[in-house]
């Protein structure tokens, strides 16, 4: 993988983090705002999801979910649109993506 696509998959890598940390600082309410999980690391976009969509969205380690207009066709394929956001596959860092799971991965 080169430096820039590594770059861009740690990139979703650090915001699926923060979201992480979101949702266990909020579990109750309709809906929360999480940070769209883009490559741009100037991106400041948030999406708003239930802890139900959000749950289904980290039940697979290579999904990311990304405000509408964010997806990058060259190194992600969109699984399923909802109003406002996008839930992505990665296709281009998958096995970073994997191993920077919080959930799955190693934590170091």
């Amino acid at each position: 993988m080169t430096d820039s696509l590594e770059r861009l998959a740690r990139n979703q890598a650090l915001f699926r983090e923060v979201n992480e940390r979101i949702e266990d600082i909020a579990r109750s309410g309709d809906g929360l705002e999480f940070v769209c999980e883009c490559s741009d690391p100037e991106c400041v976009s948030t999406v708003k999801l239930s802890l139900a969509e959000y749950e289904r969205i980290r039940s697979e380690s290579t999904w990311f979910f990304v405000k509408s207009g964010h997806v990058i066709p060259e190194i992600e394929r969109v699984v399923f649109v909802e109003d406002g956001y996008a839930v992505v596959e990665k296709m281009v860092g998958r096995e970073f993506a994997k191993e920077a799971d919080p959930r799955t991965g190693d934590p170091s």
